[in-house]
């Protein structure tokens, strides 16, 4: 598509390295799934080898969340919401009816067995089908106009009498009838709980593209591919929910992964800034070339009469060798320049010595929080390193190294 050659061996690679920059997207989206007040979940068959497994998904008000399980049980739906405890809105899978907290049944799911059933050519079939979709759409429609305690008395009333007068037959009829009477406390959990639908099509509607690339892919060929299934599946829901970009958070996990720092013995990450342009061409190994004299000669005659260059392929050029629109000239770049490098390594200084820093804070009775969130700032002419939550400030004379302002040129003052 983009006239690019590249090799299948290649295109795997690009893949490999993305899974492993969406996992820190991966790992929170699923903590703030396990945190959620309400979970929409459901499964559909996934294909590993040709071997039928399941693609569950957990689905919350902001993200989503995918796992591939080799069962289709309670074992699997617990590697999937792990800890969790909120109210459950399922179909009627018997895992999910086995759930201990609030659940609110799929009303969508009972609507198309009754439809189903109204469609039969048994005139009592029939009539039991039509009288069950009948109050089940009246109680769906309960979600936009809560009920008066007249109306929901009627109602109640309404199903009991279909419950007694079909709940005894041996036909599809009866097993509806006694489904509705094995769910029923979870028939009408949205009209006492807020924020809880009627029905499971969000969790429904966020596996269509799982399927889809199901029937493209025909499924993965390893754990690796179930892997990269589960956290680009995760990703990109979570996007479409947040209304973010989906591939611009891609880029930025690739950038970041380039230069983020696991401090294992703690357990917090430092995650520095998002890559600049020049460190961009470095990740995609694209290779920068100076100017000759004759594209400098060309510059000249369109009015730059100054060339600063930064790295092999990129040059600053303000015409006439002043300001340009920015406001940036080749004095305050070169500052810029400086700086940067100063706080990359004060950056490198926190994370070299980060268990150092936890034992000195625990000894002046301040315990480091975990994760250690930290922010550069500039604190008396001197940039320093804030923990945001302890409030620790570290200077760079705790790695016995001078200071900014004993180091930096007298223009970076003012920056």
């Amino acid at each position: 598509m983009l006239g690019v050659p590249i090799s299948l061996g290649a295109i795997q690679r690009l893949i490999d390295r993305t899974s492993l920059a969406i996992v820190p997207h991966d790992a929170a989206i699923a903590r703030l799934a396990r945190k959620a007040r309400v979970g929409y979940v459901d499964e559909t068959p996934w294909y590993c080898r040709h071997t039928l497994q399941w693609l569950w998904s957990m689905v919350t008000d902001t993200v989503a969340l995918y796992r591939i399980h080799a069962k289709r049980s309670q074992e699997a739906f617990g590697s999937l919401i792990e800890d969790w405890r909120g109210i459950l809105v399922s179909d009627g899978y018997g895992v999910y009816q086995a759930w201990g907290n609030a659940r609110q049944t799929c009303l969508a799911h009972l609507i198309r067995r009754a439809r189903q059933l109204s469609q039969r050519q048994v005139p009592d079939l029939a009539a039991c089908g039509k009288a069950v979709l009948k109050e089940l759409q009246r109680l769906c429609q309960m979600a936009h106009a809560p009920p008066s305690g007249e109306q929901w008395q009627a109602w109640y009333a309404r199903l009991c009498r279909l419950m007694k007068r079909y709940g005894l037959r041996p036909d599809d009829g009866g097993r509806l009838v006694r489904c509705l009477r094995r769910e029923l406390s979870s028939l009408w959990v949205f009209l006492n709980e807020p924020g809880v639908e009627p029905t499971n099509n969000r969790a429904e509607r966020a596996l269509r593209f799982g399927v889809l690339w199901r029937k493209g892919s025909l499924g993965t060929a390893g754990v690796k591919g179930n892997a990269w299934v589960q956290r680009r599946l995760s990703q990109r829901q979570t996007c479409r929910q947040l209304e973010q970009s989906t591939f611009s958070v891609l880029v930025d996990a690739l950038e970041a992964s380039c230069t983020i720092v696991r401090l294992t013995s703690l357990g917090s990450t430092i995650t520095p800034p998002i890559a600049r342009p020049s460190e961009r061409l470095r990740l995609y190994d694209v290779r920068g070339a100076s100017l000759t004299d004759e594209e400098i000669k060309e510059l000249r005659r369109k009015n730059v009469n100054y060339c600063l260059e930064l790295a092999a392929g990129i040059t600053y050029c303000p015409p006439g060798g002043g300001t340009v629109g920015s406001g940036s000239n080749t004095l305050s770049v070169t500052a810029a320049i400086h700086v940067r490098k100063l706080i990359q390594k004060e950056e490198h200084l926190i994370v070299k010595n980060i268990d150092k820093i936890a034992i000195d804070a625990l000894n002046k009775g301040v315990l480091l929080p975990d994760p250690a969130i930290f922010k550069l700032q500039l604190l008396e002419r001197q940039f320093c390193v804030v923990e945001q939550q302890s409030e620790i400030v570290v200077r760079l004379e705790y790695f016995n190294v001078r200071c900014l302002s004993d180091t930096a040129p007298f223009w970076a003052e003012n920056l």
